[in-house]
């Protein structure tokens, strides 16, 4: 088990908190896509600035340049005043079939970001990662939540991989990320 420095966790990619924030809301919602507008009435202190939605905005845009979100726009073309949709490609990623190189745990108030790295055919690094809880019943027994997390697109190396993977899954966290629930 490794943790993480907290120099990794400072360098937080504001695409990966956006995307986390999309990544909250239930399969059939982020299907039909989720507009900026839901998310600043969803998340408002992730919103509570301008500052903070020029960079929803330009996180957005570069997502759906590498093709992990679909961003519709309602004037068709980028403007400040366009109303912005957002929503995930069909499909979805399976780790490849050999044992991860990499297993990384990260707490988070009472729960760990765990990350499974695994090294593609190409040289990339995909990640599957998940948040686990584990508490204890009042008769003693241990009961251990686990749910995985989608993290779209293969990384060029292994820091690139878990800094996304941990400022994703630490967004999730905060945000009250359901464990619980089966989607």
């Amino acid at each position: 088990m490794t943790l993480l420095s907290s120099s990794l966790q400072q360098q937080a990619d504001p695409a990966d908190i956006y995307m986390a924030l999309l990544i909250n809301y239930p399969p059939e919602r982020r299907f039909l896509g989720v507009t900026l507008g839901d998310m600043a009435r969803d998340y408002p202190n992730k919103f509570d600035s301008e500052s903070k939605v020029r960079a929803a905005i330009a996180a957005f845009t570069l997502l759906a340049r590498e093709g992990k979100v679909y961003e519709q726009r309602s004037s068709g073309r980028p403007h400040f005043l366009d109303s912005i949709k957002v929503s995930f490609p069909g499909g979805f990623d399976i780790p490849p079939s050999q044992e991860a190189v990499r297993t990384d745990r990260h707490l988070v108030g009472d729960h760990t970001v765990v990350i499974h790295i695994y090294k593609t055919a190409e040289g990339k690094f995909f990640v599957w990662p998940y948040i686990e809880r584990v508490s204890r019943d009042s008769a003693g027994y241990v009961h251990t939540l686990q749910k995985h997390f989608p993290l779209r697109g293969h990384f060029d190396d292994v820091q690139a991989a878990l800094r996304s993977a941990i400022t994703q899954g630490t967004t999730l966290v905060e945000v009250g990320f359901d464990l619980d629930s089966m989607d």
